[in-house]
Parts: structure tokens; sequence; C-alpha cells
């Protein structure tokens, strides 16, 4: 159904017809177009939820004394993944393999070196979908989720505080809340 998208839309450098592209590295390639990537979805079937490609952040080390060259960590390099309307994506690694860069990267807490996160078929963060009505659309919730949780909220005023505070009436919230428990 979205084969076209799945197979992920390819760097500029890519598309350039680059033979071995390697691996991308901050300031390689500028990010796709949110036209480049529906470009890959001609078949007129339903966009990706959210689509992350070539997603990059590097983390420069300060350098000792009399090093010439500036060390970095690779925090992320080079992701590319897609949820579908209806999937949920958990991220599952080791103590600093990247986990919350990837949140941060996603929610634009800090900024890519390279690589784009589309949602809906629009580049998060471009004026087509700034970023305030992205994060109405998109969270991070972390494993240990608790600590965000009010103990003197029942869990169906948890789950309604969110669209509340986004300007969904109260008693919709609360419909919505009860909604997603029943299930």
């Amino acid at each position: 159904n979205n084969s076209a998208i799945q197979k992920a839309a390819p760097c500029r450098s890519c598309l350039s017809g680059r033979a071995n592209p390697g691996r991308v590295q901050p300031g390689d390639d500028p990010m796709l177009t949110a036209a480049e990537i529906l470009e890959w979805n001609d078949e007129g079937t339903p966009l990706p939820l959210l689509h992350v490609e070539r997603l990059v952040k590097h983390f420069p080390i300060k350098p000792a004394l009399f090093e010439r060259h500036r060390a970095v960590v690779r925090a992320v390099d080079d992701i590319t993944f897609t949820v579908k309307q209806g999937e949920t994506l958990g991220i599952v690694g080791e103590a600093g393999c990247g986990k919350s860069t990837i949140a941060r990267l996603l929610m634009h807490l800090i900024p890519p070196d390279a690589g784009v996160v589309t949602f809906e078929g629009k580049i998060a963060g471009s004026p087509e979908l700034p970023m305030k009505a992205y994060r109405r659309q998109v969270q991070m919730v972390f494993q240990d989720s608790s600590p965000s949780l009010n103990p003197r909220l029942t869990i169906e005023d948890s789950i309604a505080s969110g669209p509340t505070a986004h300007g969904t009436a109260r008693a919709l919230a609360l419909r919505r809340a009860w909604s997603l428990l029943r299930r």
C-alpha cells in the first residue's frame, strides 16, 4: 500500500547518481523538500503518518589542547523509518545508543545535522506545518513515564489534559479519553 514511500526516498546525492553515497555526513546533502518526498507517492495511496529520512546528529567533542581535528560523537547516524496510521513506534536500545536524541530530533528540540522529518506528507517545522501544529500531533513518551503523571489526577483526566491544553473542549477531551481507555 505505501510501498513507494517505504522504499525511502533517497537523499539528493543518491538522486544525482553518485554511485556510492556512503554515510551521510553533516552538511553533505541539503534536506529534501516535501514536494520531492511526495514525488515518491505517485500511486495515490495514503501518505505515512510519520516518515524520517536519513536523520543525522553528531555532537562535537572539545578537542584536546594540541589536537588538530575535532572528534564527534555519532549519536544518530543516518536513520530512516516510516510509521503508518494506526502504528506505534517503540525505540529500544542500550543506554547511550541515541534513543533520547532521536526523540529530541523528532520534536525539533535539537536541530538535525542532516535529514528530514515529515508528518502526513508535510515537513515538520516548515511553513506548511509549523512546529506548534506539529507538536499538537506528536509526543514523546519515555521509558519511565510515571514521573510525568500527576498522582492527583485520574487516568481519564491525565489523558484529557493534553488535548485540553491545545484548545479542545474539556467535555470532548474527556469523551475521547474514555474512548481510548475502552479499547
